[in-house]
C-alpha cells in the first residue's frame, strides 16, 4: 500500500489572518482570564475540543490549521473574539510566519496546545521518503520550532501541552510510530531544560479517541464495520484533561497522562 501525503501537504502558508464569521466579545472572567493560547491542530477532533474549552474558561485562543473553512468554524463554536491562522505547520517556514503573524497583532502567547497531527499508513517498502520527511515535519518540527519561538513568552508562568499518540511501533505504521517517539522524546528534553523557568510541560497520550482521523484509521485497518465511536474516547474527555491540568496553581505540574477507553471495542 502506497502512503498519499494529505491533500495541500507541503505548500506554504495559506493565508494569514481569517476572521470568525461571528465575532463575540471574549470572555473576561473564569480560571484562565487573561491568557492567551496558542492551539495548533484545531479544526476538528481534540484540538477543536480544547480551544473550546480553554475559551469557555476565559483565555483568548488564537487557532491554527490547515483549513481555512472547517479552522473558521472552529473559531466561531468557540464562541471568542479572536483570529484564526492557517497554515500547513509541515511546510518549513510555517512556523516562522505564524509566530511573526502573532507578533504583528501584538499577541502574547503563554499556552501553547500543539495537536496537529497526520496518519500515514504505509509498509516500509513502498511508503515514498517525502512521506516520512512530512510526518516528522508536521509532528516533531512544527512544534519544537514554535516552542522555540514563543520561549520568551512562555518563560515565567507558562504551558505547553503536546499532543503524543500511544501508537507502538509496527508494520505499517514505521513513519507514523517514529515521529510521535520523536514528539516524546522532545516534550522529555524541553521540560529538562526549562526547569525552574517557571513553564510546564505537560505530553498528554489519548488512546483511540472518536475523531474523523480516527474513523480513517479504522477504515485503513480494514475494520470499520468494527468502529463504535461511543465506545471510544470523546474529544471532550481529552479536553477536559487538558484544561484542569493547565488550571493548577503554579506549584504543581502534571508531566504525563494516558487515556484510554474503559471499554476495549477494538
Amino acid at each position: 500500500m502506497t502512503t498519499r501525503l494529505p491533500d495541500g501537504a507541503g505548500r506554504p502558508v495559506i493565508g494569514g489572518v481569517v476572521p470568525s464569521p461571528r465575532t463575540i466579545a471574549p470572555a473576561l472572567t473564569g480560571p484562565l482570564a487573561g491568557r492567551s493560547a496558542l492551539v495548533a491542530g484545531a479544526s476538528q477532533g481534540i484540538g477543536s475540543a480544547v480551544a473550546e474549552a480553554l475559551a469557555r474558561a476565559g483565555a483568548r485562543v488564537v487557532l491554527v490549521a490547515r483549513r481555512p473553512g472547517p479552522l473558521v468554524e472552529a473559531a466561531d463554536r468557540c464562541g471568542i473574539a479572536g483570529h484564526v491562522l492557517t497554515a500547513d505547520l509541515a511546510e518549513p517556514t510555517a512556523p516562522r510566519r505564524v509566530v511573526e503573524e502573532l507578533r504583528r497583532r501584538g499577541e502574547r502567547i503563554d499556552l501553547l496546545v500543539y495537536s496537529a497531527g497526520e496518519y500515514l499508513r504505509g509498509a516500509w517498502a513502498d511508503t515514498p521518503a517525502g512521506a516520512l520527511d512530512y510526518q516528522l515535519a508536521l509532528t516533531a518540527r512544527a512544534p519544537y520550532e514554535l516552542v522555540q519561538r514563543l520561549l520568551p513568552d512562555l518563560r515565567g508562568g507558562g504551558d505547553v501541552v503536546l499532543l503524543v499518540s500511544t501508537v507502538r511501533p509496527a508494520a505499517g505504521l514505521g513513519a507514523y510510530a517514529a515521529a510521535h517517539a520523536a514528539l516524546r522524546s522532545l516534550a522529555r528534553t524541553l521540560r529538562a531544560e526549562v526547569s525552574g523557568m517557571d513553564l510546564r510541560v505537560l505530553e498528554v497520550r489519548p488512546g483511540r479517541t472518536a475523531t474523523p482521523r480516527q474513523r480513517r484509521v479504522f477504515e485503513e485497518e480494514g475494520r470499520l464495520d468494527g468502529y463504535h465511536p461511543e465506545l471510544l474516547l470523546q474529544p471532550e474527555d481529552v479536553a477536559s484533561v487538558v484544561l484542569s491540568c493547565v488550571q493548577l496553581p503554579r506549584r504543581a505540574e502534571v508531566t504525563e497522562v494516558e487515556l484510554r477507553p474503559s471499554v476495549r471495542s477494538y
